[in-house]
């Protein structure tokens, strides 16, 4: 038996490299590669008919040419795997980052179809709507309060319908809205409601505005639904609206003594709290020590104050001529306590204690500065 045929029981030291019957470089590494057939199967295959099996090779048996082969295959093989990984991480990141854009645009779409589905307003709904009434029929005032029922459940806002107006320490409450029926011109009756709405800085609508907002379960914009002003003032306009405590803001307003409560359509505290609400201050005596100066006689003093001062003894009527536009300080007077003969004591009265340098104003006068929203 030659060397070659019986190398296994023999000293491995004096047989050299080429002697071994190894496989080829690149079929080494391709037998150690391949998944698919582990290398028992492949050494059978490889075996001729009765020829023995050749044991595997133990590192410690390989020559460093052959160890050098083999590190570089697992190598290989390691880099290979390390970048498949890694290629896969980068994959599924990619596939992550497209699903966040995809769910991104679909809740950017939804978000729009919702907004489209929703009431629109240019208005926040606030937390409160207190609303004053005027000129309403039993049946407008009972749809009206049955709408803000229905929007206060939509909206969870509190909506306090008043029908009457309560005053406490010369103020008016506060108004949100003023809300009434108008004829084809857009305008309304003015009613002591009407002037306390307006003058607490209520926007003045019509009653559909309440009735259509609940329709559509939000607060409509106001603009379509503003009242023009009030029949007493036709020529007038209340846009932009009053600001509370705006209008006679920086006068002082004299209450004549008199009757006022008597057959009025509002008592006298009433009248006082419209006084105040308007932003003037109430005084009880006129300074005798500070005597304005007249101003240009020439300057409106609105129909109401003209049509009364008419009716005036010419010796007094130049007090109710005078323009209040620069003069700050009014006195209010009642108008029934200065007709006939009566009336010319109290007109006396008051020329004696003011020299009859101060405007004088009936409630009237009071009454047009609001329809008009300007001092006249």
């Amino acid at each position: 038996m030659s060397q070659r045929d019986n190398f296994w029981d023999g000293d491995l030291s004096d047989i050299s490299d080429s002697e071994l019957d190894l496989p080829e470089p690149s079929s080494f590494l391709e037998l150690k590669s391949s998944p698919e057939m582990p290398d028992d199967k492949r050494a059978r295959q490889k075996r001729k008919p009765g020829q023995e099996a050749t044991p595997a090779i133990e590192d410690t048996q390989l020559s460093s040419p052959t160890k050098k082969m083999r590190s570089s295959a697992e190598t290989a093989k390691q880099s290979s795997n390390k970048q498949s990984t890694s290629l896969l991480k980068s994959d599924l990141t990619a596939i992550n980052s497209e699903d966040s854009f995809v769910k991104e645009a679909q809740n950017k779409t939804d978000s729009r179809q919702h907004a489209s589905a929703s009431p629109v307003s240019d208005t926040d709904a606030p937390s409160s709507l207190s609303l004053i009434t005027t000129g309403l029929t039993d049946a407008q005032l009972k749809r009206l309060r049955k709408s803000a029922v229905q929007l206060s459940e939509c909206l969870s806002v509190t909506i306090a319908v008043h029908t009457e107006v309560s005053c406490s320490k010369h103020k008016l409450p506060i108004y949100t809205h003023l809300v009434t029926s108008v004829g084809k011109d857009g305008r309304t009756a003015r009613t002591y409601k009407y002037l306390a709405g307006i003058a607490s800085g209520a926007k003045a609508v019509k009653v559909e505005w309440m009735f259509e907002s609940a329709k559509k379960g939000t607060l409509l914009p106001v603009d379509r639904y503003l009242i023009t002003g009030d029949t007493a003032m036709r020529g007038c306009s209340l846009a932009p609206n009053i600001e509370r405590g705006k209008l006679l803001a920086g006068y002082n307003i004299c209450v004549w003594k008199g009757k006022w409560d008597a057959g009025s359509a509002h008592t006298h505290e009433e009248l006082l709290s419209l006084v105040c609400t308007l932003g003037a201050k109430l005084i009880d005596k006129v300074p005798k020590d500070e005597i304005p100066v007249s101003d240009d006689a020439s300057l409106e003093i609105g129909p109401s104050a003209a049509k009364f001062a008419a009716t005036v003894p010419v010796m007094y009527r130049d007090m109710f001529t005078k323009p209040t536009h620069n003069i700050k300080t009014v006195i209010l007077v009642d108008p029934d306590t200065i007709k006939g003969t009566k009336g010319h004591s109290v007109l006396d009265d008051i020329t004696r204690q003011t020299a009859g340098a101060y405007p004088c104003r009936t409630k009237s006068w009071l009454f047009d500065c609001v329809s008009a929203n300007k001092v006249l």
